[in-house]
């Protein structure tokens, strides 16, 4: 029996599917019961597909054509993961910088720019992959995650949580990448753990009262040691007290006396943990005392119940700003809260030696170990091979490092994710109460924020006087905080002799017989009423008859001449239209087609209509304040104006912005500082930063958004 040519099988299958239009065929059969929901859990399409990707393909795959056989109506709806940390460091390599000190000096406008063509480099070779395996998937209609609407629903997904108070500011350790100058989460970190062997040191620390007596630590990060402000025993353990051959005395815990050199272990007393509560020791550097820096009480001993016997000497070296026991220990006894490494992860000036240095450099280390042992401090050293965690995506090591953050206030869940845990059928079955339920049981609070800039900005304004902090949900939110400069009244003209019939004129070429009939100028001579109550102080016009003759009337009713400006022209649809019904283009163009399609001929679509029209009123907008300016233009120009000022997206359209009347005048609210010079509106950074308002609880200072941007993790695991 011949064997089966597998590939040109599987070509004969997907090129039946796509002949006979089978995925869509699947979408309209009836579905009794019901929607099954699936949005797919988006790749980065700046990452080239591999076999992995293959797989998971292949699984998702599977349930949504189970769920179709079943009766379900499927979607499967396809989606793009497009912003983050990802992404910048592949721009950071294309454009060769490195860190965010290069990206502010490159421009942020233009980083973010590289990163928003940048997601998109592979999205050919993700859509072959796709089709080739079979995964049916909506990929026309995709949510992306750095669209303006997507980033508008994560939004009102960070209200929800503000409402609820699960969403906090903390000062607090978290994991923090010192190259990319950010934090990460806790499942971010689960990504980039490594076995490393480690210079770990024994480091003896005198005590005040009782000189030639040293109490013995343990640590694998000698870096941390300036910042050192107590040390930490455990009341459950006995501590031997033990003479050296050198004639000197330590503290160790009793069952860790082994540890010590074979001619180091004569006990000569056994104590209490509680015992050495208090006692007071030297600062283990001459050249610093954080005590003295910040007016606080440190270097003594305290007591923890994270201390153990599982390694070290029973005694923790504690350096509140570079450990979560040891914050939580400086929390709870008010130890001083003083860095002495800056972000860049290089010892600042209270580290005298070392000044400037990365403190994860192996000479840095090897200098700090030698001033310990110089200086009589050093007891031992050795290697210690143990899981340490870099960053997922550059590969720096981390440091855990205090910080302020914004957090998802996860461990305030935990006994409802714990609930919902029991009630799903996991397969296999050991991950439910095993590694899912561990996880669940210790679950962390989400650091959520990352002072990076391609991200979804994270909604929240604070005062800069009264620090009365705000969270937005929405764009409508935004827009009715903002300010205005000036006041604008845009008009369509009256009605004109072609409307009578339909038909359609864009060409100014060919206006000059079109002009108001008696109707329209009734129309507008009514309108001009109510603009004499608000005080015009110019009338702008398009250069078509129609509409001069529109702001001749209302010009003369105000006592203010007329300007004319192309930019407010009618929108330009192409000689295959002119003379045409509107019912005929209408149907061969529907509204949200314009945006990006135009008919043969035509000179522009609505983005481009956007542009010039949007253009002149922002000139407008910076060149006066406090004035009222009327616009007349035309039905679909001020239609274009009124959607892009919504903020709403190009298929809500016909949703939000109703269609232009003739002569029926309407307010045009422009926000000050939102748009961008196209007339478009970007919430990413740098544009959304510069959105303020006066503060109302104050009555003084201004509303600034924070600089963070949130978690790429969050955009995707929103679906």
């Amino acid at each position: 029996m011949a064997v089966p040519n597998f590939v040109e099988l599987e070509k004969e299958i997907l090129k039946k599917w796509k002949d006979e239009d089978v995925f869509k065929k699947t979408l309209a059969k009836d579905s009794p019961k019901g929607d099954f929901v699936f949005f797919e859990g988006p790749p980065t399409a700046n990452g080239m597909p591999h076999i992995g990707h293959v797989e998971t393909r292949a699984f998702k795959d599977l349930i949504p054509r189970f769920k179709t056989m079943q009766g379900y109506h499927v979607d499967r709806k396809a989606g793009w993961d497009t912003q983050g940390l990802p992404v910048e460091l592949e721009v950071e390599k294309a454009i060769k910088v490195s860190g965010k000190k290069d990206i502010e000096a490159y421009g942020v406008e233009k980083f973010n720019e590289e990163c928003r063509k940048n997601v998109w480099k592979y999205k050919d070779l993700w859509e072959k992959m796709t089709d080739r395996v079979g995964f049916w998937l909506d990929l026309e209609h995709p949510y992306v995650t750095y669209s303006n609407d997507y980033i508008e629903t994560l939004w009102w997904i960070f209200k929800q949580a503000w409402d609820a108070k699960l969403l906090e500011q903390d000062y607090k350790v978290v994991p923090f990448c010192t190259r990319c100058g950010t934090a990460l989460s806790s499942h971010e970190v689960a990504q980039g753990y490594e076995k490393v062997k480690d210079r770990s040191v024994y480091v003896k620390f005198e005590l005040v009262d009782e000189p030639g007596t040293f109490i013995l630590a343990w640590t694998t990060t000698p870096w941390t040691l300036p910042g050192n402000v107590a040390l930490a025993v455990s009341e459950k353990l006995n501590y031997a007290k033990v003479k050296t051959a050198a004639g000197e005395f330590l503290y160790i815990a009793e069952p860790l006396v082994s540890k010590l050199k074979d001619e180091d272990r004569n006990i000569v007393e056994v104590v209490t943990g509680t015992s050495l509560i208090g006692k007071k020791y030297v600062p283990l550097f001459e050249f610093l005392d954080l005590g003295k820096e910040t007016g606080k009480n440190a270097y003594y001993v305290a007591t923890a119940d994270f201390v153990t016997t599982e390694e070290g000497t029973g005694v923790v070296h504690t350096a509140v700003m570079y450990g979560e026991d040891d914050f939580n220990l400086g929390q709870k006894l008010d130890l001083p809260k003083k860095h002495t490494v800056d972000e860049t992860g290089k010892f600042n000036e209270l580290v005298k030696p070392w000044n400037g240095k990365y403190v994860k450099s192996k000479a840095v280390e090897e200098e700090i170990v030698k001033y310990l042992q110089d200086h009589g401090k050093l007891y031992n050293e050795e290697l210690y091979e143990h899981d340490y965690p870099f960053c997922w995506r550059c590969k720096s090591p981390l440091l855990y490092y205090a910080k302020t953050s914004w957090f998802i206030m996860m461990s305030k869940l935990r006994d409802e994710l714990i609930a919902n845990n029991a009630k799903i059928n996991w397969v296999p079955e050991h991950i439910k109460d095993g590694r899912f339920g561990e996880w669940l049981r210790e679950v962390k609070d989400w650091a959520i924020s990352r002072e990076r800039y391609w991200g979804t900005p994270l909604p929240i304004w604070k005062c800069d006087s009264c620090h009365h902090t705000e969270c937005l949900g929405s764009y409508e939110e935004m827009l009715q905080k903002l300010p205005t400069r000036n006041k604008f009244i845009l008009m369509r003209h009256g009605e004109a002799t072609i409307s009578t019939k339909d038909q359609i004129n864009t060409d100014i070429s060919k206006n000059s017989g079109v002009v108001l009939t008696e109707k329209g100028i009734a129309q507008v001579e009514v309108a001009t009423k109510k603009f004499q109550n608000d005080k015009v102080d110019f009338v702008y016009s398009s250069e078509f008859v129609r509409t001069k003759q529109t702001a001749d009337i209302v010009a003369k009713g105000c006592g203010v001449e007329v300007v004319t400006d192309a930019r407010l022209n009618e929108y330009q649809i192409g000689p295959a239209f002119e003379g045409k019904t509107a019912k005929e283009y209408h149907a061969h163009l529907p509204n949200v087609s314009r945006f990006h399609e135009k008919p043969e001929g035509a000179k522009e679509t609505w983005l481009d209509v956007r542009k010039r029209f949007m253009g002149l009123l922002l000139e407008l907008d910076m060149k006066h304040e406090g004035k009222t300016i009327v616009i007349i233009s035309h039905a679909d120009p001020l239609f274009v104006a009124q959607w892009a000022v919504s903020l709403k997206a190009e298929s809500q359209i016909d949703e939000v912005t109703p269609y232009p009347q003739f002569a029926e005048p309407f307010e045009l609210r422009l926000p000050t500082g939102l748009f961008k010079a196209d007339g478009s509106f970007d919430p990413h950074k740098p544009y959304i930063d510069g959105v303020t308002w006066k503060c109302e609880s104050c009555d003084k200072g201004a509303m600034k958004r924070i600089p963070e941007v949130a978690d790429a993790w969050f955009d995707s695991g929103s679906m």
